[in-house]
């Protein structure tokens, strides 16, 4: 079954990214796989974006209440250079980030930003979203779109077979059901 290609990046010619050609073809029609490992810039969803806006915002206020605090507290000098380095941390990544929103996205491909329900080959189910690689939390199942469960994903319909590798050995799941719901 032939697949769509994912998210290629482009580069304007002195090196800087500049854009996207999300989810088109590689040269010669052939599907082509996500985008390799960056660490200049960082593929988010809008969900993910709006949850480090929403962080960033608490750290600027627990900024704000630790200046208030006296001068002299030692504590607090501490406090105020590790909520710095976090300002400064989720501020850069936000400024890097190339945020991907779908207004119509395909309901029976999985894409990135896609919330994926797998059944497993003794019937389990899980459910999985791709995310960028700074928004992922496996605890959260938020899954990276570059992680071995993500590339073999990517692309796959509704009803496909994936095979990927785990430590155990390989693994076959079925894509049960695809949204885009944040």
């Amino acid at each position: 079954m032939e697949r769509p290609a994912q998210h290629t990046p482009t580069r304007a010619g002195n090196g800087d990214s500049i854009g996207t050609h999300a989810f088109t073809r590689g040269s010669e029609g052939a599907a082509a796989a996500p985008p390799p490992l960056r660490t200049e810039r960082g593929y988010m969803t809008a969900a993910g974006a709006d949850r480090l806006r929403q962080r960033l915002q608490e750290l600027i206020e627990r900024r704000a209440r630790l200046l208030d605090r006296d001068e002299a507290d030692l504590h607090s000098g501490a406090e105020l250079a590790t909520v710095e380095r976090e300002i400064a941390q989720a501020s850069g990544v936000l400024q890097r980030a190339i945020v991907i929103r779908h207004d119509a996205p395909p309901l029976d491909q999985v894409r990135f930003g896609a919330n994926v329900e797998l059944e497993d080959e003794r019937g389990e189910r899980r459910r999985f979203q791709l995310v960028g690689e700074l928004e992922a939390a496996p605890e959260q199942r938020r899954v990276s779109w570059f992680s071995p469960l993500g590339r073999a994903l990517a692309g796959a319909h509704l009803g496909d077979h994936v095979e990927w590798t785990t430590p155990s050995g390989r693994s076959r799941l079925q894509v049960i059901d695809i949204d885009y719901a944040d």
